[in-house]
């Protein structure tokens, strides 16, 4: 599963109240992530914060192929020697 989506999932498997909260539950499932890439992830998936937390669209976002570009990029530098 690709990173943003990754993201998703973790949020729709149960109600997400903060950043850092996703942070440490990514970091359980072995991905670690720096704040401004998940702030910054969060804008590109189209991600709201509600009173009960962060939603997610309940279909397959749509991410345009820049934005895509984009994460894949930064993934990719960050995690490929």
């Amino acid at each position: 599963m690709g990173g943003t989506t990754f993201k998703v999932g973790v949020i729709r498997d149960g109600a997400v109240h903060s950043q850092e909260e996703l942070q440490h539950r990514l970091q359980r499932r072995g991905i670690d992530v720096a704040q401004p890439t998940l702030s910054r992830d969060l804008k590109t998936l189209g991600l709201a914060k509600a009173p009960t937390g962060y939603v997610a669209a309940p279909g397959p976002a749509f991410v345009p192929a820049e934005a895509r570009q984009g994460t894949l990029d930064r993934a990719l530098g960050e995690f490929v020697l």
